[in-house]
């Protein structure tokens, strides 16, 4: 069907739209959904789409008017379904873009089914379920319809004419009802509802006198167009008929209208089935008229859907800006531009600001800013904001005429502006303190100037008392700060500031206030501890209050306390001038006991007051845990094995200073039952302590755990840091060797021999040999191997040139089972070769040593032996 569009009177303007498609980069269409359809095209005009099925086939179009494109949108194959495909039909989309047919079997009920659009090659399909409980009557129209807060799914043949269903939608993918609806018709004009093949939703509804229509229908062969009232599935939809007025020239009774579109508002256009055109209905008051809008496809297996929304001979793309504006002294403001060039429609723009992540604020007033089509908007500002502030700027727009908006929902929301006012004129105050001088000090403010000439009004406050003003209308120049000052002020006294500037004499008496200073003329006092060098398991500890350079002397209580009990005073209103340092070096205390520290300070004896652990300057009153224990290594070894057994032993190396710990040692080879080594046994400063197990077999895991204390540790939690566990490994070593005997009546036996190493445990040995590995004869079975020994074992003799294997296993006893080994075994090949006589076709073997004759024929290679004797002549 698709190259019947192409071909048409009007098939230039297609192929001039196809070569400018090949060299224009057009902006991408809206995101949509997984599954929809694109509703707009990149510049905002509606898409028609218009189905085609053929078999289980559908091939879904997509026409657009405006570039005079029909292009394949997506294609679907219905062959899954039950039954045998009759016809698909009742094509239809709701305003989100999902898209329905109605699939109808040679026999079955009929079945709603959502097409899913995957990526323009091949989309999928989602079985809805039965729609009707008999599956007779033609479906082939078809058209959504929201109505009372409901969304619905209405089909006919024809409109109206007979298989009339509806489906209620609770999702895009659910159906919450379905049924049948019934119609009354009272047509005037000549309509015939079967002609009607096609039936589209009116959005906005069309209001002929006192009533007002949603759905629509064309009868070309009647020059009929026919109205419709849905008002839910318990109403009978009333069918009326007007007649077409005027219609494109090619359009004739024998013609039919396929295809309805529906767009926003009261928008529907028409396709002619054998025409292959596009036409738009329209009410002129008295009847339609019928307007020719482009080319689309001819075909009679065809429906049409339209997401309701827009105009697609009519662009909407409204777009929003947003910029630094000027500056209003020293903030600036934001200006907003509304862009509708791009529209062919008015656009009303609802634009909201935030400010610094605050709630949004709405820029445009009432329900909106219009725009018309072609125009644009530059009256918007956003009031001017301080350096720095970040200006979040979000927006929509929308043609109610029309039903679009852009975004379909939501706002779209501009990139952060961040206020910059460097070029703004700006006058701006730091504030400080001057220099101690007899424990007082003044504070200083500097007035600075930026861009144009700034005029202040400075004022401060001494503590809590009233407003002195310093600076009235002082004008200072960019580039050339001002700095002044306060009279001296004592040692604790807080001066406030406030200011008003402005590019000229600031009268408003709107103050904005500046940092406040507090008077320190105080010296920094920095502590820190330490634990001195232990001496017999006990150390001194020590604290340090260090002076700065200058400043008023401070007094301080300090207190200490040993593991957490009461605290005790030090001192009491000790006093530190400026780069003095005093200590106060504590009693020795015992190993492991906690020392903490508290002080507080002031200009005086500081009597009561929070404490503190924490300097005026930098450091801290950090505790400290006497420790002066010894520090210790340890190493485990395993000793010489003797009968195939061997002792290990556990070393614990001191350092060389430190408190005396005492030990318990245990050791284990089961992790369970446990030996004691030793039971408090002391390790002094750089000693080392060895203790030893009895003798453990041969591959017997030696285990051991510790612990220790101050004193005998007689109970507390075992340790196994840093021990390493020993495996016992004393069993022998041995090497194998095989060997070929001498050669008797062309066989000979085969020796196999194992070397033990010259210590270790004795090894028990199964030893099998065979010439076809299939079948094993045993030469030892649990035959010892001891230290220093080297067992031989001999096959029985095997005839020339048969290869002998072996295979063997061992362990600690009779291996009774397990694996066979064939490890470092050399398997030998018997070369015995016999010499030979042939006589005819007779061989004689004659063995040297028995001079035994082997015959053997050659026709059948029987062997024999036979035994010369001499015989004397009769």
């Amino acid at each position: 069907m698709l190259p019947n569009s192409f071909i048409k009177k009007f098939s230039w303007v297609l192929l001039f739209s196809m070569l400018f498609s090949l060299v224009s980069i057009l902006p991408e269409e809206p995101a949509y959904a997984a599954g929809e359809f694109a509703c707009f095209d990149s510049n905002g005009a509606a898409y028609a789409y218009h189905m085609e099925f053929s078999g289980s086939n559908v091939t879904v179009y997509k026409w657009n008017v405006a570039a005079g494109s029909y292009t394949t949108a997506e294609t679907f194959n219905l062959g899954s379904l039950t039954g045998t495909t009759d016809q698909i039909n009742g094509h239809t989309m709701d305003g989100d873009g999902n898209m329905y047919v109605i699939y109808q079997p040679t026999s079955g009920n009929k079945r709603l089914v959502k097409l899913n659009y995957v990526d323009g090659n091949g989309g999928s399909i989602t079985d809805m379920g039965e729609i009707s409980s008999s599956s007779s009557g033609d479906v082939n129209a078809g058209s959504y319809i929201e109505h009372g807060g409901s969304n619905y799914i209405v089909f006919s043949k024809g409109m109206g004419d007979g298989g009339r269903y509806y489906v209620q939608l609770s999702n895009s993918t659910t159906v919450s009802a379905s049924g049948t609806w019934s119609q009354s018709s009272s047509f005037n004009d000549g309509a015939n509802k079967k002609q009607a093949k096609d039936f589209a939703w009116i959005k906005d509804g069309l209001t002929i006198g006192s009533d007002t229509y949603n759905l629509v229908g064309v009868d070309l062969k009647n020059d009929a167009v026919i109205l419709g009232k849905w008002a839910g599935p318990s109403s009978t939809v009333e069918l009326v008929d007007y007649d077409i007025d005027a219609k494109p020239s090619s359009w004739n009774s024998s013609d039919t209208v396929g295809a309805m579109y529906g767009f926003g508002g009261s928008v529907i256009y028409a396709s002619n089935n054998q025409e292959g055109e596009m036409g738009e209905l329209t009410w002129d008051g008295s009847a339609f008229d019928i307007t020719y809008k482009g080319e689309s496809a001819a075909s009679t297996n065809n429906d049409g859907a339209a997401c309701h929304s827009g105009d697609p001979t009519l662009d909407f793309n409204p777009t929003v800006s947003a910029a630094e504006g000027s500056c209003s002294g020293s903030n600036r403001e934001v200006d907003v531009t509304l862009t509708n060039t791009a529209s062919e429609m008015a656009a009303t723009f609802v634009v909201t600001y935030t400010l610094d992540g605050a709630s949004p604020v709405t820029l445009t007033s009432g329900s909106g800013q219009s725009v018309s089509s072609g125009a644009s908007n530059t009256s918007l500002t956003i009031p001017a904001q301080s350096n720095g502030t970040a200006v979040v700027v979000s927006w929509y727009a929308e043609n109610d005429t029309y039903d679009t908006r852009k975004p379909t929902t939501g706002t779209t929301t501009l990139s952060t502006i961040t206020i910059d006012t460097s070029s703004c004129a700006q006058g701006t105050v730091s504030t400080g303190l001057g220099s101690c001088s007899n424990g007082a000090a003044t504070s200083t403010i500097v007035l600075t100037a930026t861009n144009a000439t700034m005029y202040f009004d400075v004022q401060y406050q001494i503590n809590s008392d009233g407003w002195v003003t310093l600076k009235n209308d002082e004008a200072v120049s960019p580039g050339s700060p001002e700095t002044y000052a306060t009279p001296a002020q004592a040692d604790g006294t807080t001066v406030s500031w406030r200011y008003e500037t402005g590019t000229s004499a600031p009268s408003s008496g709107s103050y904005t206030s500046a940092t406040s200073r507090t008077v320190d003329c105080d010296l920094t006092v920095t502590v820190s501890t330490q634990i001195n060098s232990c001496s017999n398991g006990t150390a001194t500890t020590t604290v340090t209050f260090v002076g700065s350079a200058s400043g008023n002397t401070q007094y301080y209580d300090l207190q200490r306390r040993e593991d957490g009990g009461s605290w005790s005073d030090v001192v009491n209103g000790e006093s530190i001038a400026a780069g003095e340092t005093n200590t106060h070096t504590s009693s020795a205390f015992n190993d492991g006991t906690l020392v903490e520290w508290q002080y507080r300070i002031g200009d005086s004896n500081p009597s009561s007051g929070s404490y503190t652990t924490t300097g005026t300057g930098s450091g801290t009153l950090t505790q400290r845990t006497i420790d002066c224990d010894i520090t210790f290594t340890i190493s485990t070894s395993i000793n010489s094995c003797s009968s195939g057994a061997a002792t290990v032993s556990i070393e614990f190396a001191a350092s060389a200073a430190g408190n005396t710990q005492y030990f318990d040692v245990e050791w284990s080879t089961d992790q369970s039952s446990w030996t004691s080594l030793v039971d408090g046994g002391d390790l002094t400063a750089g000693d080392t302590d060895t203790y030893t197990t009895t003798a453990v077999d041969d591959g017997v895991t030696v285990y051991f755990h510790y612990r220790h204390g101050d004193s005998n540790p007689s109970s507390g939690s075992w340790l196994t840091t840093n021990v390493t566990n020993r495996t016992i490994d004393c069993d022998i070593t041995f090497t194998i060797d095989t060997s070929i005997n001498s050669c008797s009546s062309g066989a000979a036996t085969v020796s196999i021999e194992f070397a033990a190493s010259a210590s270790g445990n004795t090894q028990y040995f199964d030893v099998q040999w065979s010439t076809d590995q299939s079948s094993w004869t045993n030469l030892a079975d649990g035959g010892d191997l001891t230290a220093g020994d080297t067992d031989t074992y001999t096959t029985t003799a095997v005839d020339h040139e048969e290869t002998v294997y072996f295979q063997y296993r061992h362990a600690d006893s009779n291996p009774s089972s397990g694996s066979w080994l064939t490890t470092n075994v050399t398997n030998r090949t018997i070369d015995c070769p016999t010499d030979c006589i042939f006589e005819g076709t007779t061989a004689f073997f004659l063995s040297p040593a028995n001079k035994n004759t082997t015959t053997r024929t050659a026709a059948n290679k029987i062997k024999k032996w036979v035994l010369l004797i001499p015989v004397s002549p009769m």
